[in-house]
């Protein structure tokens, strides 16, 4: 099977939504707004980069009026997207648009202002301020082969200093806050987009590194370097030990308040009815209800079968009108 930067992360933060998702293939969208329009952000993003990259005036007028208004499917090399324009946006998401977080003290509609304003213009900017810089690729796909797996994903842009013989690996973040802990010091994400390149390089060596990596955090106005002394030795290490786990067939589920948005978790009031009762561990955890209370505890695959006939058995008298898969 593929893995990818998404899987992999999938898997480190919940074993059981792994094995729901990429063994069972029980592939739901729960719709969100910070999802939505982090899409519609790297779209915009990934235009402006194509217009640089050809030598091209951008068009701003033209890119601000479908940064509104674009609504799209596609698929590229069986990869599914759907762009929705802002308008479409806050049409579905009211309320979470014009909500205050308590991280940055803005709404989505002021991050959305603030990045058509002034956030947008940023990238013609920093290459105007770095001539030495180009843009070596954009939505940069790679696949390669990784001790047995195959390893593929898209990297949203990649520079290359020609001058010093220096490449930029760059990747679009939404955050309202930067970065910490292991996302700087040790990201798989990075791990794995600098082996991609260094595949591409055809270099050899697995800890050469010919690359500095960023954060862009687009909504904050600024880049957050990341990866520091050692990255690619303790990252390696953490990708051997993880795709071990996967191949060992290790499933532990790791309920936290993140199942609240879990497509496979009854209390996630979005969830598609069918996923909603698939995961019999899920965190208790609402927005209206924290705590740290699970439905079941984990017993192994084998007592899965069980443990999940009498959730949804104990859930169904909650829900009378669902189907469930009893």
């Amino acid at each position: 099977m593929k893995q990818s930067y998404t899987s992999i992360s999938l898997y480190n933060n919940c074993g059981f939504k792994y094995y729901l998702q990429y063994v069972l293939k029980n592939f739901f969208y729960t719709p969100n707004v910070s999802a939505e329009l982090g899409s519609l952000v790297h779209w915009t993003e990934q235009q402006i980069s194509e217009y640089i990259k050809a030598g091209k005036p951008i068009p701003y007028e033209q890119i601000k009026e479908l940064f509104y208004s674009i609504h799209k499917s596609e698929t590229v090399e069986g990869r599914k997207s759907t762009i929705k324009g802002w308008n479409l946006l806050y049409d579905q998401y009211q309320k979470e648009c014009e909500d205050i977080s308590e991280k940055s003290g803005m709404s989505y509609v002021d991050k959305v202002n603030k990045y058509l304003e002034e956030g947008i213009y940023r990238q013609e900017q920093y290459m105007k301020e770095h001539p030495e810089k180009i843009i070596w690729d954009c939505e940069h796909r790679f696949e390669f082969n990784y001790n047995g797996e195959v390893l593929n994903g898209y990297i949203d842009k990649i520079l290359y200093d020609d001058k010093n013989v220096q490449y930029d690996i760059i990747d679009y973040k939404t955050k309202d806050e930067e970065f910490s802990g292991t996302d700087v010091s040790t990201p798989i994400q990075f791990v794995i987009y600098t082996l991609a390149l260094n595949k591409e390089l055809k270099i050899t060596d697995l800890y050469e590194i010919f690359a500095d990596c960023y954060y862009d955090l687009v909504f904050l106005g600024k880049t957050q370097r990341v990866c520091t002394n050692g990255y690619m030795k303790r990252g390696l290490k953490k990708l051997d030990e993880t795709l071990e786990d996967i191949e060992q067939k290790s499933w532990t589920p790791k309920p936290s308040p993140l199942c609240h948005w879990c497509p496979f978790n009854c209390n996630n009031p979005n969830a598609p009815k069918e996923g909603k009762f698939l995961c019999a561990y899920g965190s208790k955890w609402t927005r209206d209800k924290k705590t740290f209370e699970v439905f079941n505890q984990w017993q192994g695959l084998q007592e899965d079968k069980q443990i999940q006939f009498d959730h949804q058995l104990k859930q169904s008298k909650l829900y009378p009108n669902t189907d469930f898969i009893l």
